[in-house]
């Protein structure tokens, strides 16, 4: 049974005739998607000199931020480290695959807290035996244009036809 908020694709999308289609997004570099994490960290590092903190507090939290910073540009901008998602696949029986950059691969449910957006869709995805999700963050930019818009569709579909439920 699947934790609450976690959409089975093989029970809910392959009835239907969704996502259930074989289709697969290559995920490549992004320029967009390393500005975007570049502003977020700057903007916290600005929110953390506002805060007054102490020297000591204010410098650890700054080197923090810089880890945080490489490591996501490392792991999600550039897709260079060996752990980077570079496909997400379904196939005909709406089995959810992920492929890392290493030649892994990894199967999971789509999570039910997925965000759709004009310019950036965050799928969210519960790996079989993992506790924590995990987010996989896709714009115009880093996979071709028709496989972000029929990734939209329809999981812009599939939010809707669970609202109906």
């Amino acid at each position: 049974m699947p934790p609450s908020g976690v959409a089975d694709l093989r029970d809910g999308m392959a009835a239907r005739g969704g996502l259930a289609a074989p289709w697969q997004v290559d995920v490549g570099p992004s320029r967009r998607l390393g500005a975007v994490l570049v502003a977020g960290h700057a903007v916290a590092a600005v929110a953390v000199a506002a805060a007054g903190l102490p020297l000591a507090a204010a410098g650890a939290s700054w080197l923090l931020l810089c880890v945080s910073a490489g490591f996501h540009l490392h792991r999600v901008a550039c897709v260079a480290s060996p752990r980077s998602i570079v496909r997400l696949r379904v196939d005909g029986e709406g089995t959810l695959r992920i492929h890392f950059r290493d030649g892994r691969t990894a199967s999971g449910l789509l999570d039910g807290s997925t965000v759709v957006g004009w310019r950036l869709t965050l799928v969210r995805l519960r790996l079989d035996g993992d506790v924590f999700v995990r987010t996989v963050p896709l714009v115009r930019d880093n996979c071709s244009a028709s496989a972000f818009r029929r990734l939209r569709a329809g999981l812009a579909w599939q939010a809707g036809a669970a609202l109906r439920r």
